[in-house]
């Protein structure tokens, strides 16, 4: 595993151990832990949606994208995507990544529970 990825994955889970959240590792980062060779692009978390607002202050400044609600035909879910990387802001107010392939993108998604 890549160092950028380490420091994402230490950072998130440091996040979420503080505040005492339960969390799952899905996705492809998963599936690498258990032997996949696919590349590991981004960490997949998921976490109950009452647990959301727990973190939001915590991860603000890394937030681009969401929080909201995603949906489409194979999925309905809130969806928050973190980039763990410096951020810049744009005129139209918009969060866009510092291109940087250090990046590590965090897909946390809040499941009701």
């Amino acid at each position: 595993m890549n160092k950028p990825l380490q420091d994402a994955l230490k950072w998130i889970i440091g996040v979420l151990e503080d505040n005492k959240i339960t969390y799952q590792i899905t996705g492809g980062f998963a599936a690498h832990i258990y032997g996949s060779t696919r590349e590991v692009n981004d960490i997949d978390i998921d976490i109950s949606e009452g647990s959301f607002q727990i973190i939001l202050e915590d991860v603000r400044s890394k937030i681009v994208y969401g929080p909201c609600r995603y949906q489409d035909a194979k999925w309905d879910l809130q969806l928050m995507t973190l980039n763990y990387t410096p951020l810049t802001q744009v005129c139209n107010s918009r969060w866009d990544i510092v291109e940087n392939y250090r990046s590590v993108m965090l897909s946390v998604l809040f499941h009701k529970g």
